[in-house]
């Protein structure tokens, strides 16, 4: 009776499996399984896709012997080579639900043997990973222990922190083994069924649940004592006994779709395209286009200055709005960001609301778009001059963005706001992923922080004074050291992780610390011939840049 009911977690999938009717028909199970598996233990899962493609020739094989009335031998079944020759194993496996596997036919034979490797893996992987958790379990509580006499306050704050994180990525990973028991189960529950179906007999029955007293991978109520073990260490070791602190800790829940979130940035996209439409029509209801030198500046005040500022606003909105898309192809492809970027599992950005942001922000830079080009018709009037809107939204966009209130995404722009410091602070901290990943976005920038330094130029010049110094003469130094400043950090990050790597790793390190370098040539090489205009200069600075282009590139 014990082998027919199963425990602990297996007990409560088949509940769950039998309970649901209609989710066959919503997904396929395999494509569940590729959806909801753990990316690194994708290759340790059941193989439904190829046992149920068995399925599909064993189902055409029975059709055929139906139409033809042929005998079962010499068919293309029996030439299948064996996933697995362990026999015995297969043998004692079946007879403990009393079957006999001379009594099979020749397909079920081979149908089983390929059932029994599977279920093998995933039991040697659930043993492997069971053992490596425990070992770490008692590893961290025998720390701990020993932490406690330390008289360092500070230093032992310090390794407690490091336990505490230890505690909950070990807690995190004993649930992700249990999600994949559960999968994994509910995986041969579905095959077997099907096997049934297709050949008319009932084993489902019978092996399933597989025998939990010979296969450490039915154990499963020793991973549900682990997992609450877990959870009581972890409340007494670092929430003063407090469960529904350490559960408030513990359980990460799941960030579901939002229907809401995308019918709001489609009304977001829809408010931008109607706002575009409206500025060009007031464009061309002028019968000059706005860069021909007949273009009466009359009704648009510095509109070459605005549309500068305007652009160094948009660029990091749009910018925004292409991470969401981003976030959203890795999500459906299981990449986990969360992980790869180091975010907080209990409050990261999922890419609907990335992109409703990225809305909110695209909607406010149209809507002061239109107002100056409203303004400046002279249809309404806001009592400002009009060249003060990019202004108002550049300060409006920072100070959400170091607002200290925990709104807004706060923990998300606490994150950034850090990792930027980690960037500008290179080569004085470990370069991890996230580090690198803003540089190269920095990187692509460039533009932006030079309508940044035309906007901090404009604003303090020729704002007050009625000119277009700023427009007019750049200053021939500040552009380029803030086009060679991301650069820089990235060159200073590769610098960093060849120390790291104890200068054992030129390849990639230097080499690409060589690429970044190359930058500095370009940017030497143009301040020359802007402070020497002549011919000499202008060809080291065409050199310059051609080997930079084929470095780059290779």
């Amino acid at each position: 009776a014990s082998k027919k009911k199963g425990g602990g977690v297996f007990a409560r999938v088949r509940w769950r499996w039998r309970g649901r009717t209609s989710a066959g028909k919503l997904m396929k199970y395999g494509r569940q399984i590729l959806q909801n598996s753990v990316p690194e233990w994708q290759p340790f899962y059941i193989d439904y896709t190829l046992l149920k493609n068995m399925l599909k020739e064993i189902k055409t094989l029975i059709a055929n012997m139906q139409e033809d009335d042929e005998e079962l031998g010499g068919t293309p079944l029996d030439d299948i080579q064996l996933v697995s020759s362990n026999d015995d194993e297969l043998v004692s496996v079946l007879e403990e639900f009393g079957i006999k596997i001379s009594e099979l036919p020749s397909y079920s034979q081979n149908f089983f043997h390929l059932v029994n490797h599977e279920v093998m893996k995933i039991d040697n992987f659930f043993h492997e990973k069971f053992d490596m958790f425990t070992d770490r379990f008692i590893q961290i509580k025998f720390q701990v222990e020993s932490f406690k006499d330390d008289r360092d306050k500070s230093e032992k704050d310090k390794k407690l922190n490091r336990l505490e994180k230890a505690t909950r990525e070990l807690h995190k990973g004993a649930n992700f083994l249990r999600n994949y028991v559960l999968m994994n189960y509910t995986g041969f529950v579905k095959i077997i069924k099907k096997h049934d179906k297709i050949t008319g007999q009932s084993f489902n029955n019978r092996y399933i649940p597989m025998p939990q007293d010979t296969r450490e991978f039915k154990k499963s109520t020793h991973l549900e004592q682990l997992i609450v073990e877990l959870e009581n260490f972890y409340a007494n070791a670092f929430k003063s006994g407090s469960r529904s602190r350490a559960m408030s800790d513990l359980r990460v829940m799941r960030k579901e779709t939002h229907d809401k979130s995308v019918l709001f940035f489609g009304m977001c996209l829809g408010i931008c395209l109607a706002s575009f439409v409206y500025i060009g029509f007031c464009l061309l209801s002028l019968d000059v286009m706005p860069f021909d030198n007949d273009f009466p500046f009359s009704h648009y005040p510095r509109y070459l200055a605005v549309f500068l500022m305007f652009r160094g606003l948009g660029i990091p909105i749009l910018m925004i709005i292409y991470t969401g898309l981003n976030v959203m192809v890795w999500t459906r492809t299981r990449i986990n960001y969360v992980f790869i970027f180091l975010h907080n599992p209990k409050n990261y950005l999922s890419h609907y609301e990335i992109l409703t942001s990225g809305g909110v922000m695209a909607v406010l830079w149209t809507s002061c778009l239109v107002l100056y080009v409203t303004q400046a018709r002279g249809i309404i009037d806001i009592k400002i001059a009009p060249e003060l809107l990019p202004l108002f939204l550049l300060l409006l966009v920072v100070g959400l963005g170091v607002l200290p209130v925990n709104i807004f995404y706060y923990p998300t722009r606490k994150w950034l706001i850090w990792t930027t410091v980690r960037l500008v602070s290179a080569p004085y901290f470990a370069v991890k992923f996230k580090d690198f990943f803003l540089g190269d976005q920095f990187c692509s920038l460039v533009v932006v922080l030079f309508d940044l330094d035309f906007m901090i130029c404009f604003f303090t010049v020729d704002f007050w004074h009625d000119s277009n110094i700023c427009l007019s003469q750049a200053n021939r130094y500040i552009r380029p050291c803030l086009s060679v400043m991301p650069a820089m950090w990235r060159f200073l990050q590769c610098m960093r992780r060849l120390h790291d790597s104890h200068y054992k790793d030129v390849m990639p390190h230097l080499v690409n610390a060589f690429k970044y370098a190359t930058t500095f040539l370009v940017t030497a090489t143009g301040l020359l011939h802007t402070v020497v205009p002549n011919t000499g200069t202008y060809a080291l600075w065409i050199v310059s840049m051609v080997i930079s282009s084929v470095y780059t590139s290779y």
